[in-house]
């Protein structure tokens, strides 16, 4: 039958609490201490994550104001830059229109004076114009 030794089952006995000792000091402890670190490492990687999260939100809209406020100044210029061409242009305009007019003026002034030198002319001429017409009707 199946004999049992004492000696033997103490021995296994020990030898096993040995190897329980050794495996728990060797490979579980620093297995769970290792996996305490990687679980604290997560979480403060979660925690900078979420801190990055809400910094990047407060970057967004910082940079969205920014970039309405550069809008509103940009269309200021633009209306500025506008509202001043208006008037240069109109100045200009302005300016044009009188010296058509001048010019306008000077030549109705030379029209007039060439009239009144034709009309002159012509009465100064009445005589020859009229014994040639006198000439050319008796022939």
């Amino acid at each position: 039958m199946i004999n049992l030794d004492p000696w033997l089952m103490i021995s296994v006995a020990v030898l096993f609490l040995f190897l329980l000792s050794s495996l728990n000091s060797l490979l579980f402890k620093p297995m769970v201490k290792h996996m305490d670190r990687r679980k604290q490492n997560l979480k403060e990687n979660q925690m900078s994550a979420n801190q990055s999260s809400g910094d990047a939100a407060g970057f967004e809209e910082e940079a969205a104001k920014v970039l309405a406020e550069a809008k509103k100044q940009a269309q200021s210029i633009i209306d500025e830059v506008i509202t001043l061409q208006k008037k240069e242009n109109s100045d200009l305009i302005d300016i044009e229109k009188r010296k058509v007019e001048e010019e306008m003026n000077s030549f109705l002034k030379s029209l007039e004076a060439d009239k009144e030198e034709i009309k002159k002319a012509i009465v100064d001429n009445t005589d020859s114009f009229k014994s040639g017409i006198k000439a050319k009707l008796t022939v």
